[in-house]
């Protein structure tokens, strides 16, 4: 496999963090919801590319193989999400509001799960604090 570190974290870590998502969607609804993890998965996808460009360990050539990653992963754990085949495209205009109107700060999670409120039934801790866990595991490859 060919690429940058970051290119490589996230093409082989893809499916087992919407993996654990989906455990954290049961583990607060008593059942798996592929939209709940999928939107929490776009947040986690798009903070990480973010932040591997920024600290270097992605180049910004690769950006478009890290999304097509995440959306293989999708794709093959989570097919039932019905928010459309775009959705990580769109899920991007939220996340990086939330992450501008946070400014640096660890509350961009919150910010996040507010913007994406209707489209979720899971709970607002279980969200931000599943993102938080997976986002500092990438923040740590530094």
């Amino acid at each position: 496999m060919f690429g940058s570190r970051g290119r490589k974290a996230i093409e082989q870590n893809s499916v087992a963090v919407l993996e654990g998502f989906h455990n954290t969607v049961e583990d607060d609804l008593g059942e798996i919801s592929d939209r709940d993890a999928t939107i929490m998965f776009a947040g986690w996808l798009h903070y990480s590319i973010a932040l591997l460009v920024q600290s270097g360990q992605l180049k910004v050539g690769e950006i478009p193989a890290a999304l097509q990653a995440g959306a293989l992963a999708v794709r093959s754990a989570a097919p039932d999400h019905g928010l459309g085949h775009s959705y990580i495209e769109v899920a991007q205009n939220r996340i990086f509001e939330a992450m501008r109107e946070a400014n640096g700060s660890p509350i961009w999670p919150f910010l996040y799960h507010a913007a994406a409120s209707e489209d979720l039934r899971v709970s607002e801790a279980a969200f931000a604090g599943a993102l938080m866990r997976e986002t500092e595991a990438v923040a740590r490859m530094r």
